[in-house]
Protein backbone atom coordinates (compact mmCIF):
# COMPACT_ATOMS: atom_id res chain seq x y z
CA UNK A 1 0.00 0.00 0.00
CA UNK A 2 3.51 2.62 1.08
CA UNK A 3 4.66 1.39 -1.92
CA UNK A 4 1.28 2.48 -4.23
CA UNK A 5 1.10 5.81 -2.95
CA UNK A 6 4.41 6.40 -3.21
CA UNK A 7 4.24 5.85 -7.08
CA UNK A 8 1.14 7.63 -7.23
CA UNK A 9 2.31 10.74 -5.50
CA UNK A 10 5.41 10.21 -8.00
CA UNK A 11 3.23 9.97 -11.17
CA UNK A 12 1.11 12.86 -10.06
CA UNK A 13 4.56 15.75 -9.80
CA UNK A 14 5.28 14.21 -12.72
CA UNK A 15 2.11 15.09 -14.73
CA UNK A 16 2.26 18.34 -12.85
CA UNK A 17 5.69 19.73 -14.20
CA UNK A 18 4.69 17.78 -17.76
CA UNK A 19 1.55 20.12 -17.18
CA UNK A 20 3.61 23.54 -16.21
CA UNK A 21 6.24 23.06 -18.73
CA UNK A 22 3.91 22.45 -21.80
CA UNK A 23 2.30 25.79 -20.60
CA UNK A 24 5.46 27.80 -20.26
CA UNK A 25 6.43 26.17 -23.80
CA UNK A 26 3.30 27.31 -24.96
CA UNK A 27 3.79 30.91 -23.16
CA UNK A 28 6.67 31.24 -25.26
CA UNK A 29 5.62 30.70 -28.69
CA UNK A 30 2.75 32.74 -27.99
CA UNK A 31 4.68 35.62 -26.90
CA UNK A 32 6.87 35.37 -30.04
CA UNK A 33 3.54 35.09 -32.00
CA UNK A 34 2.78 38.66 -29.98
CA UNK A 35 6.02 40.13 -31.12
CA UNK A 36 6.06 39.10 -34.42
CA UNK A 37 2.29 41.10 -34.17
CA UNK A 38 4.02 44.18 -32.73
CA UNK A 39 6.59 44.22 -35.54
CA UNK A 40 4.74 43.87 -38.73
CA UNK A 41 2.11 46.69 -37.01
CA UNK A 42 4.98 49.09 -36.50
CA UNK A 43 6.10 48.44 -39.78
CA UNK A 44 2.34 48.67 -41.90
CA UNK A 45 1.58 52.09 -39.76
CA UNK A 46 -1.49 49.81 -38.01
CA UNK A 47 -1.70 51.77 -34.72
CA UNK A 48 -4.31 49.99 -33.52
CA UNK A 49 -2.56 46.82 -33.46
CA UNK A 50 0.37 48.83 -31.44
CA UNK A 51 -1.39 50.85 -29.10
CA UNK A 52 -3.36 47.37 -27.45
CA UNK A 53 0.05 45.27 -27.48
CA UNK A 54 1.75 48.19 -26.00
CA UNK A 55 -1.28 48.70 -23.48
CA UNK A 56 -0.71 44.77 -22.82
CA UNK A 57 2.61 45.30 -21.98
CA UNK A 58 5.32 43.96 -24.94
CA UNK A 59 8.60 45.22 -24.58
CA UNK A 60 8.68 48.18 -27.26
CA UNK A 61 12.11 47.68 -28.04
CA UNK A 62 11.76 43.90 -28.70
CA UNK A 63 13.02 41.65 -31.48
CA UNK A 64 12.04 38.31 -32.22
CA UNK A 65 15.70 36.93 -33.35
CA UNK A 66 19.42 37.72 -32.72
CA UNK A 67 20.43 41.13 -34.49
CA UNK A 68 16.20 41.34 -35.48
CA UNK A 69 14.68 45.03 -36.14
CA UNK A 70 13.20 46.30 -33.65
CA UNK A 71 9.74 48.30 -34.30
CA UNK A 72 11.60 51.84 -34.69
CA UNK A 73 14.13 50.66 -37.23
CA UNK A 74 11.22 48.90 -39.26
CA UNK A 75 9.14 52.09 -38.79
CA UNK A 76 12.28 54.46 -40.56
CA UNK A 77 12.56 51.88 -43.04
CA UNK A 78 8.79 52.27 -44.23
CA UNK A 79 9.41 56.17 -44.03
CA UNK A 80 6.17 56.40 -41.52
CA UNK A 81 7.18 59.73 -38.85
CA UNK A 82 4.00 59.63 -37.46
CA UNK A 83 4.70 56.07 -36.41
CA UNK A 84 8.52 56.83 -35.55
CA UNK A 85 7.29 59.94 -33.31
CA UNK A 86 4.76 57.87 -31.59
CA UNK A 87 7.10 54.96 -30.80
CA UNK A 88 9.93 57.72 -29.55
CA UNK A 89 6.72 58.47 -27.67
CA UNK A 90 6.39 55.55 -25.70
CA UNK A 91 9.61 54.82 -24.94
CA UNK A 92 11.37 53.00 -27.93
CA UNK A 93 15.12 53.95 -27.77
CA UNK A 94 16.75 56.24 -29.93
CA UNK A 95 20.14 54.90 -30.01
CA UNK A 96 19.47 50.97 -30.31
CA UNK A 97 20.84 48.93 -32.72
CA UNK A 98 19.55 45.97 -35.03
CA UNK A 99 19.75 44.78 -37.98
CA UNK A 100 22.29 42.42 -39.66
CA UNK A 101 25.05 45.11 -39.46
CA UNK A 102 24.28 46.78 -35.84
CA UNK A 103 22.83 49.91 -37.27
CA UNK A 104 21.30 52.79 -35.38
CA UNK A 105 17.86 54.16 -36.33
CA UNK A 106 20.19 57.76 -37.43
CA UNK A 107 22.47 55.27 -39.36
CA UNK A 108 19.34 53.81 -40.88
CA UNK A 109 17.34 57.32 -41.64
CA UNK A 110 20.92 58.53 -43.45
CA UNK A 111 20.88 55.57 -45.32
CA UNK A 112 17.62 56.09 -46.72
CA UNK A 113 17.56 59.96 -46.77
CA UNK A 114 14.61 60.82 -44.64
CA UNK A 115 15.57 64.02 -43.53
CA UNK A 116 12.36 64.57 -41.27
CA UNK A 117 13.32 61.54 -39.82
CA UNK A 118 16.84 62.36 -39.38
CA UNK A 119 15.60 65.57 -37.47
CA UNK A 120 12.98 63.61 -35.00
CA UNK A 121 16.21 61.37 -34.20
CA UNK A 122 18.06 64.43 -33.28
CA UNK A 123 15.55 66.48 -31.79
CA UNK A 124 15.18 63.52 -29.27
CA UNK A 125 18.96 63.66 -28.39
CA UNK A 126 20.11 60.32 -30.88
CA UNK A 127 23.59 59.83 -30.92
CA UNK A 128 24.78 61.32 -33.80
CA UNK A 129 28.57 59.81 -33.97
CA UNK A 130 27.56 56.26 -33.18
CA UNK A 131 29.05 53.38 -35.84
CA UNK A 132 27.29 50.17 -36.98
CA UNK A 133 29.49 46.75 -36.60
CA UNK A 134 31.82 47.82 -39.81
CA UNK A 135 32.28 51.32 -37.63
CA UNK A 136 30.22 53.10 -40.40
CA UNK A 137 28.53 56.22 -39.03
CA UNK A 138 25.50 58.34 -39.66
CA UNK A 139 27.58 60.99 -41.82
CA UNK A 140 29.30 58.19 -44.09
CA UNK A 141 26.01 56.77 -44.79
CA UNK A 142 24.38 60.46 -45.71
CA UNK A 143 27.74 61.08 -48.08
CA UNK A 144 26.96 57.50 -49.87
CA UNK A 145 24.08 58.64 -50.60
CA UNK A 146 24.61 61.79 -52.03
CA UNK A 147 23.02 64.22 -50.38
CA UNK A 148 24.39 67.31 -49.39
CA UNK A 149 21.88 68.93 -47.16
CA UNK A 150 21.72 65.76 -44.95
CA UNK A 151 25.35 65.68 -44.79
CA UNK A 152 25.17 69.55 -44.11
CA UNK A 153 22.90 68.56 -41.38
CA UNK A 154 24.67 66.27 -39.46
CA UNK A 155 28.06 68.06 -39.60
CA UNK A 156 26.51 71.39 -37.81
CA UNK A 157 25.03 68.40 -35.16
CA UNK A 158 28.25 67.67 -34.07
CA UNK A 159 29.26 64.85 -36.62
CA UNK A 160 32.67 63.79 -36.47
CA UNK A 161 34.19 64.50 -40.06
CA UNK A 162 37.47 63.07 -39.29
CA UNK A 163 36.88 59.67 -38.38
CA UNK A 164 37.62 56.11 -40.21
CA UNK A 165 35.76 52.46 -40.14
CA UNK A 166 37.14 49.48 -39.27
CA UNK A 167 38.28 49.16 -43.00
CA UNK A 168 39.95 53.03 -42.91
CA UNK A 169 37.79 54.32 -45.19
CA UNK A 170 36.81 58.04 -44.11
CA UNK A 171 34.09 60.78 -45.61
CA UNK A 172 36.99 62.13 -47.67
CA UNK A 173 37.48 59.18 -49.22
CA UNK A 174 33.55 58.36 -49.63
CA UNK A 175 33.26 61.19 -51.77
CA UNK A 176 36.23 61.04 -53.48
CA UNK A 177 35.03 57.76 -54.62
CA UNK A 178 31.81 59.33 -55.58
CA UNK A 179 33.62 62.12 -57.77
CA UNK A 180 31.69 64.52 -55.40
CA UNK A 181 33.98 68.10 -55.32
CA UNK A 182 30.90 69.76 -53.81
CA UNK A 183 30.75 67.55 -51.03
CA UNK A 184 34.89 67.84 -51.08
CA UNK A 185 34.55 70.93 -49.67
CA UNK A 186 32.04 70.60 -47.26
CA UNK A 187 34.37 68.53 -45.72
CA UNK A 188 37.13 70.67 -46.11
CA UNK A 189 35.25 73.64 -44.55
CA UNK A 190 34.21 71.89 -41.54
CA UNK A 191 38.41 70.76 -40.82
CA UNK A 192 38.59 67.46 -42.66
CA UNK A 193 42.07 66.52 -42.49
CA UNK A 194 43.72 65.76 -45.51
CA UNK A 195 45.68 63.00 -45.02
CA UNK A 196 47.87 60.37 -47.41
CA UNK A 197 45.51 58.24 -47.70
CA UNK A 198 42.73 60.62 -49.65
CA UNK A 199 45.36 61.91 -51.91
CA UNK A 200 46.33 58.19 -52.54
CA UNK A 201 43.17 57.40 -53.69
CA UNK A 202 42.19 60.51 -55.42
CA UNK A 203 44.91 59.63 -57.75
CA UNK A 204 44.03 56.00 -58.39
CA UNK A 205 40.51 57.08 -59.31
CA UNK A 206 41.73 59.93 -61.64
CA UNK A 207 40.00 62.57 -60.30
CA UNK A 208 42.35 65.56 -61.41
CA UNK A 209 40.04 67.99 -60.11
CA UNK A 210 39.38 67.26 -56.68
CA UNK A 211 43.34 66.18 -56.62
CA UNK A 212 44.16 69.68 -57.91
CA UNK A 213 41.68 71.13 -54.74
CA UNK A 214 42.83 68.98 -52.54
CA UNK A 215 46.91 69.73 -53.50
CA UNK A 216 46.20 73.36 -53.43
CA UNK A 217 44.08 73.75 -50.24
CA UNK A 218 45.92 75.15 -47.55
CA UNK A 219 47.10 73.10 -45.22
CA UNK A 220 49.43 72.35 -47.94
CA UNK A 221 49.31 68.51 -47.88
CA UNK A 222 52.60 66.49 -48.43
CA UNK A 223 52.36 65.26 -52.31
CA UNK A 224 55.29 62.05 -51.33
CA UNK A 225 53.13 60.72 -48.01
CA UNK A 226 52.10 57.46 -48.20
CA UNK A 227 48.40 56.33 -48.54
CA UNK A 228 47.81 52.58 -48.82
CA UNK A 229 50.96 51.60 -48.98
CA UNK A 230 52.29 53.67 -51.69
CA UNK A 231 52.34 57.56 -52.65
CA UNK A 232 50.04 59.32 -54.66
CA UNK A 233 52.16 59.04 -57.88
CA UNK A 234 52.67 55.19 -57.48
CA UNK A 235 48.81 55.28 -57.47
CA UNK A 236 48.47 57.43 -60.18
CA UNK A 237 50.36 54.90 -62.00
CA UNK A 238 48.44 51.98 -61.37
CA UNK A 239 45.51 53.67 -62.57
CA UNK A 240 46.66 54.72 -65.80
CA UNK A 241 46.35 58.10 -65.18
CA UNK A 242 48.89 60.33 -67.27
CA UNK A 243 46.93 63.82 -66.73
CA UNK A 244 47.37 62.76 -62.56
CA UNK A 245 50.57 61.37 -63.35
CA UNK A 246 52.43 64.92 -64.65
CA UNK A 247 50.12 67.12 -61.63
CA UNK A 248 51.72 65.00 -59.23
CA UNK A 249 55.04 65.93 -61.08
CA UNK A 250 54.56 69.18 -61.12
CA UNK A 251 53.72 69.16 -57.61
CA UNK A 252 56.93 67.90 -56.69
CA UNK A 253 56.48 63.84 -56.63
CA UNK A 254 59.44 61.86 -56.12
CA UNK A 255 59.98 59.95 -59.01
CA UNK A 256 62.42 56.98 -57.59
CA UNK A 257 60.46 56.74 -54.22
CA UNK A 258 59.79 53.17 -53.55
CA UNK A 259 57.24 51.14 -51.14
CA UNK A 260 57.88 49.33 -48.45
CA UNK A 261 58.55 46.27 -51.45
CA UNK A 262 60.93 48.26 -52.79
CA UNK A 263 58.66 49.16 -55.83
CA UNK A 264 59.34 52.21 -57.71
CA UNK A 265 56.31 54.16 -59.68
CA UNK A 266 58.27 53.17 -63.23
CA UNK A 267 58.01 49.39 -61.98
CA UNK A 268 54.62 49.82 -61.07
CA UNK A 269 53.70 51.14 -64.77
CA UNK A 270 55.83 48.59 -66.13
CA UNK A 271 54.00 45.56 -64.24
CA UNK A 272 50.12 47.38 -65.17
CA UNK A 273 51.45 47.73 -69.04
CA UNK A 274 50.81 51.37 -68.96
CA UNK A 275 53.57 51.96 -71.68
CA UNK A 276 52.79 55.63 -71.90
CA UNK A 277 53.51 56.21 -68.70
CA UNK A 278 56.89 53.96 -68.77
CA UNK A 279 58.20 56.55 -71.19
CA UNK A 280 56.95 59.57 -69.05
CA UNK A 281 58.20 58.61 -66.74
CA UNK A 282 61.70 57.38 -68.37
CA UNK A 283 61.54 61.09 -69.61
CA UNK A 284 61.14 63.06 -66.13
CA UNK A 285 64.45 60.61 -65.16
CA UNK A 286 63.13 57.63 -63.39
CA UNK A 287 66.01 55.09 -62.46
CA UNK A 288 66.09 51.94 -64.63
CA UNK A 289 68.34 50.65 -62.23
CA UNK A 290 66.79 50.75 -58.85
CA UNK A 291 65.66 47.13 -57.53
CA UNK A 292 62.96 46.11 -55.33
CA UNK A 293 62.77 43.54 -52.25
CA UNK A 294 63.38 40.80 -54.91
CA UNK A 295 66.16 42.02 -56.60
CA UNK A 296 64.25 43.09 -59.78
CA UNK A 297 64.78 46.18 -62.07
CA UNK A 298 62.08 47.19 -64.08
CA UNK A 299 64.03 45.82 -67.02
CA UNK A 300 63.54 42.64 -65.16
CA UNK A 301 60.10 42.96 -64.91
CA UNK A 302 59.15 43.75 -68.41
CA UNK A 303 61.86 41.03 -69.63
CA UNK A 304 59.48 38.89 -72.26
CA UNK A 305 57.07 42.36 -72.48
CA UNK A 306 56.43 44.59 -75.44
CA UNK A 307 57.29 47.14 -72.42
CA UNK A 308 60.87 46.16 -72.81
CA UNK A 309 61.65 48.01 -75.96
CA UNK A 310 60.59 51.43 -74.71
CA UNK A 311 62.96 50.74 -71.88
CA UNK A 312 65.88 49.97 -73.60
CA UNK A 313 65.49 52.01 -76.73
CA UNK A 314 63.81 55.17 -75.23
CA UNK A 315 66.62 56.79 -74.98
CA UNK A 316 69.34 57.49 -78.10
CA UNK A 317 71.70 56.93 -75.83
CA UNK A 318 72.22 53.25 -74.63
CA UNK A 319 74.43 54.22 -71.85
CA UNK A 320 71.71 56.61 -70.49
CA UNK A 321 69.87 53.88 -70.19
CA UNK A 322 72.12 51.74 -68.75
CA UNK A 323 70.83 48.08 -69.79
CA UNK A 324 70.35 46.78 -66.08
CA UNK A 325 74.61 46.98 -65.75
CA UNK A 326 74.59 43.47 -67.98
CA UNK A 327 72.77 41.49 -65.46
CA UNK A 328 71.47 38.58 -67.26
CA UNK A 329 68.05 39.33 -67.58
CA UNK A 330 69.05 41.68 -70.42
CA UNK A 331 70.11 38.54 -72.29
CA UNK A 332 67.46 36.51 -71.70
CA UNK A 333 65.06 39.80 -72.53
CA UNK A 334 66.72 39.30 -76.15
CA UNK A 335 66.21 35.74 -76.34
CA UNK A 336 63.03 35.83 -75.46
CA UNK A 337 61.81 38.34 -77.53
CA UNK A 338 63.31 36.79 -80.43
CA UNK A 339 61.32 33.54 -79.23
CA UNK A 340 57.88 35.01 -78.88
CA UNK A 341 58.13 35.96 -82.46
CA UNK A 342 59.52 32.81 -84.04
CA UNK A 343 56.73 31.38 -81.82
CA UNK A 344 54.18 33.96 -83.65
CA UNK A 345 55.44 32.84 -87.02
CA UNK A 346 58.04 29.79 -87.30
CA UNK A 347 59.06 30.92 -91.04
CA UNK A 348 62.74 30.24 -92.46
CA UNK A 349 63.34 34.16 -92.62
CA UNK A 350 62.42 34.68 -89.52
CA UNK A 351 64.99 31.79 -88.37
CA UNK A 352 67.35 33.16 -90.57
CA UNK A 353 66.70 36.89 -88.93
CA UNK A 354 66.83 35.36 -85.57
CA UNK A 355 70.51 33.53 -86.10
CA UNK A 356 71.75 36.59 -87.37
CA UNK A 357 70.66 38.42 -84.27
CA UNK A 358 72.65 35.93 -82.15
CA UNK A 359 75.47 36.02 -83.95
CA UNK A 360 75.71 39.40 -83.55
CA UNK A 361 74.98 39.35 -79.90
CA UNK A 362 77.81 36.07 -79.63
CA UNK A 363 80.01 37.78 -81.06
CA UNK A 364 80.02 40.98 -78.61
CA UNK A 365 79.58 38.79 -75.57
CA UNK A 366 82.22 39.42 -72.67
CA UNK A 367 84.20 36.72 -72.13
CA UNK A 368 83.84 37.33 -68.15
CA UNK A 369 80.29 36.56 -68.19
CA UNK A 370 80.74 33.45 -70.60
CA UNK A 371 79.14 30.75 -68.02
CA UNK A 372 76.13 32.69 -67.19
CA UNK A 373 75.59 33.51 -70.40
CA UNK A 374 75.64 29.86 -71.49
CA UNK A 375 73.29 28.79 -68.92
CA UNK A 376 70.38 31.10 -70.64
CA UNK A 377 71.31 29.37 -74.06
CA UNK A 378 71.10 26.24 -73.02
CA UNK A 379 67.91 26.69 -71.11
CA UNK A 380 66.57 29.00 -74.33
CA UNK A 381 67.90 26.22 -76.70
CA UNK A 382 66.11 23.11 -74.45
CA UNK A 383 62.33 25.49 -75.03
CA UNK A 384 62.67 26.03 -78.81
CA UNK A 385 65.38 23.37 -79.33
CA UNK A 386 63.25 22.11 -82.72
CA UNK A 387 63.07 26.09 -84.37
CA UNK A 388 66.93 27.14 -84.17
CA UNK A 389 69.25 25.57 -81.28
CA UNK A 390 71.96 27.19 -79.89
CA UNK A 391 75.58 25.47 -79.31
CA UNK A 392 78.20 25.67 -77.16
CA UNK A 393 80.78 25.68 -79.55
CA UNK A 394 78.83 28.63 -81.26
CA UNK A 395 79.19 30.70 -78.02
CA UNK A 396 82.89 29.37 -77.05
CA UNK A 397 84.10 31.03 -80.50
CA UNK A 398 82.60 34.18 -80.03
CA UNK A 399 83.21 35.04 -76.35
CA UNK A 400 86.46 36.34 -76.71
CA UNK A 401 85.83 39.16 -79.24
CA UNK A 402 84.80 42.70 -78.18
CA UNK A 403 83.26 44.21 -75.01
CA UNK A 404 79.79 44.46 -73.03
CA UNK A 405 78.69 47.97 -74.61
CA UNK A 406 78.93 46.68 -78.06
CA UNK A 407 76.92 43.62 -77.60
CA UNK A 408 74.60 45.86 -75.71
CA UNK A 409 74.43 48.24 -79.05
CA UNK A 410 74.08 45.17 -81.40
CA UNK A 411 71.66 43.85 -78.98
CA UNK A 412 69.01 47.15 -79.22
CA UNK A 413 69.42 47.07 -83.08
CA UNK A 414 67.92 43.38 -83.25
CA UNK A 415 65.35 44.54 -80.52
CA UNK A 416 64.53 47.34 -83.11
CA UNK A 417 64.47 45.27 -85.87
CA UNK A 418 62.11 42.72 -84.71
CA UNK A 419 59.48 46.07 -83.37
Amino acid sequence: MMNFCRLSIFTLMIFVFSSFYARRVLSEREQRVLNEEFLVAASTHNFGTVERLLEEGIDINITVSEGGQTALLLAIDSGDLEMVNFLIGNGANVNLPGGFYKETPLIRAAQLGNIEIIKTLLKHKANINLVDKNGTTPLMRALQLGDIEIVKMLIANGAKVNVADKGGITPFIIVIGRDQIDMVEVLLEKGAIINAAALAFAARMGNIKILELLLGHSGRPNVNAVGFRNTPLMEAVIGGHKKIVRLLLDKGARINLANDLGWTSLMLAVEMGHSHLVRLLLSEGADINLMNDRDETALDIAVGSFLASPLIIGFSSIDRVALSHGRDSSVSLILNRMGEILKKAPNPELKEFFDACIERALKYMDPRRANSILRIFHAFARRYHDQFPVLEKEVGLAIARRGERAFRKEAVECLRASR
